[in-house]
């Protein structure tokens, strides 16, 4: 939609500079598109559920699209300004948007350009509060990315751990979704004798794994606020999957705990990453943690569209709905569930067996992504009707029998 856009602005205009770069084709020759056209694509999919992250409410919401034919995403696109180098009507909209729908316990923000730099920045953050802290505690099954050094060391490797994995020294506690909340509290007291509090910068929680799947036990989330109390160390829950009410609760996943973190890390596709930070751990100094792009005016125009979007939805109670769907739907054999409401993964045990689901899905209008290994990501679009969702249930049951 967006290059779209941009070429009737650029076929309407005429350049005069010698040392203009780009050719516009002339109106009677418009750009080719680079794939399928949207009306070819519709035609064969039934729901794309493979881009949970990137286009949580489809490849075009209505809404985005009536916003780029009016006008509103031609600025923002043209200029290319980010937060780091501009304060536009755009992005101080999108600040008062974030006040009122941020975290209730975390009300400070830092935005980044990507998941991977808003897992090294919200890290960076607490390095200031922590100065000697140098270890970081995650969990097996966890994503959280997989470019910087902090992003693979706290996800789950792939292939050789040792290659991957660059902080090898950072712990990855079992999973208390996997292998019970009392043994992976135990192996977390015994992480805690191993290292002294001060050294321990945060405690790093998926509450929905985004590709796993796996949602973190209240009960071990009690464990944690009582290790937060007796040592200081920050909670810092990632939200990616969860956000946008896919739990079906609140906007933010968090918000429904009972317990409250220090840091919500939410990556919301695009070039834009948020920490949200509570009072206690915010580095107040101005430009203390500012970077060179800190997120586009584009993504964030794109996410205030999403997040009022999201509110309605939540609303409607699809996701609610939807988990209660999934309760009663009869899984093929041998393949086991997780994750709740409008983000749920299904493990088939092999990757093979997952391709050849995957596969099928497709030749079914059905598009899935890749989890962790053997693992498919059904992430629907946010603003899918009901009976669309009804109906892709009955077609992935008649595939995969």
């Amino acid at each position: 939609c967006v290059r779209d856009a941009l070429h009737d602005v650029a076929a309407t205009t005429q350049s005069n500079h010698a040392y203009s770069f780009v050719q516009v084709p002339p109106p009677t020759a418009p750009m080719a598109p680079a794939v399928t056209t949207s009306e070819q694509l519709n035609a064969k999919v039934l729901l794309d559920a493979s881009q949970g992250v990137q286009a949580p409410f489809g490849s075009q919401p209505p809404d985005i699209v009536q916003a780029i034919q009016a006008g509103t995403f031609t600025g923002p696109a043209l200029n290319n300004l980010t937060l780091s180098s501009w304060a536009t009507p755009t992005l101080v909209r999108y600040m008062q948007l974030l006040r009122q729908v941020m975290p209730k316990t975390c009300k400070h923000l830092y935005v980044t350009s990507s998941q991977d730099e808003m897992l090294d920045k919200g890290l960076r953050c607490l390095r200031l509060k922590r100065p000697q802290a140098h270890v970081v505690i995650g969990f097996t099954h966890q994503y959280v990315g997989h470019t910087t050094a902090a992003a693979r060391s706290l996800s789950e490797p792939v292939g050789d751990p040792h290659r991957f994995r660059w902080f090898t020294h950072w712990p990855h506690l079992p999973n208390p979704a996997v292998y019970g909340v009392e043994p992976s509290y135990q192996a977390l007291q015994d992480t805690l004798k191993q290292h002294p509090h001060q050294q321990i910068l945060g405690i790093v929680v998926e509450l929905m794994g985004e590709k796993s799947g796996y949602t973190m036990p209240a009960p071990f989330l009690q464990h944690l606020a009582q290790v937060r109390e007796r040592t200081g160390i920050p909670l810092i829950f990632v939200e990616t999957a969860s956000a946008l009410g896919r739990m079906g609760e609140t906007l933010f996943a968090s918000d429904s705990c009972s317990v409250q973190p220090n840091m919500v890390l939410w990556y919301a596709g695009a070039q834009l990453g948020h920490v949200f930070v509570d009072h206690e751990h915010f580095a107040s100094q101005p430009l203390m943690l500012i970077s060179t792009w800190d997120g586009d005016e584009v993504s964030m125009l794109r996410t205030q569209h999403h997040l009022l979007a999201a509110q309605k939805v939540l609303q409607q109670g699809t996701a609610n709905w939807f988990e209660q769907q999934m309760q009663s739907w009869e899984l093929p054999k041998g393949v086991q569930r997780h994750g709740r409401g409008l983000w749920q993964v299904f493990d088939f045990g092999n990757q093979q067996q997952a391709c050849v689901a995957l596969q099928q899905a497709a030749d079914a209008g059905i598009l899935l992504s890749e989890g962790l290994p053997g693992r498919l990501v059904m992430a629907p679009p946010l603003n899918a009707s009901r009976s669309q969702l009804q109906q892709t249930l009955e077609k992935l049951q008649q595939c995969w029998q």
